[in-house]
């Protein structure tokens, strides 16, 4: 039987949008707070510098 939860985290950010953050730190290797910054202005998307961190981290960057 699985222990696991049935449904994905609902406040998770989403997976474009990770997507994005992954692709952004590779291209330019700016740190979450500069992220932050360029998602913002360029993107129109709001995150914090520790959520792009934590992203970061899930994707070992």
């Amino acid at each position: 039987m699985k222990k696991g939860p049935k449904n994905p985290m609902p406040n998770r950010t989403p997976k474009y949008i990770e997507d994005l953050v992954v692709e952004l730190a590779k291209a330019t290797n700016f740190s979450p707070r500069r992220l932050a910054v360029v998602l913002s202005s360029s993107h129109n998307i709001s995150l914090s510098p520790y959520t792009i961190r934590n992203i970061l981290r899930r994707y070992k960057i």
